[in-house]
């Protein structure tokens, strides 16, 4: 276990050299617009603004209506699948030898580990 604990903690400051910003914010708000105005690929649910401006509800209506495994490759948090109707959802969570995100994967700053 000790070991482990050296590695998250290893892992945690080399992630916070990789990505840092040098007071550079990662993110500048912008009004979200409407979904019907977005480009079905350009759709990125990793957006922390989607949620604060509650645009989220539209965006995964469309997402599980015309595209309910849905690829973004150009997130700022890097390339990852949403899921977003509930029996794929279910398929995915039952059959994690095929599906993983293995490592692991974040969207966002992960909790400091064992802190």
């Amino acid at each position: 276990m000790d070991l482990q604990i050296r590695g998250a903690h290893l892992y945690d400051r080399t992630r916070r050299w990789v990505t840092r910003t040098n007071g550079k914010k990662l993110f500048v708000e912008k009004p979200i617009p409407p979904v019907e105005d977005v480009e079905l690929a350009d759709i990125d649910l990793s957006n922390p603004f989607l949620y604060r401006q509650g645009r989220w509800q539209s965006y995964y209506e469309r997402l599980r209506n015309e595209a309910p495994v849905h690829f973004q490759p150009n997130s700022a948090f890097g390339p990852f699948w949403s899921v977003t109707r509930h029996e794929d959802i279910i398929a995915v969570d039952k059959n994690h030898e095929v599906f993983s995100a293995e490592p692991m994967i974040v969207i966002g700053a992960p909790p400091r580990f064992l802190d």
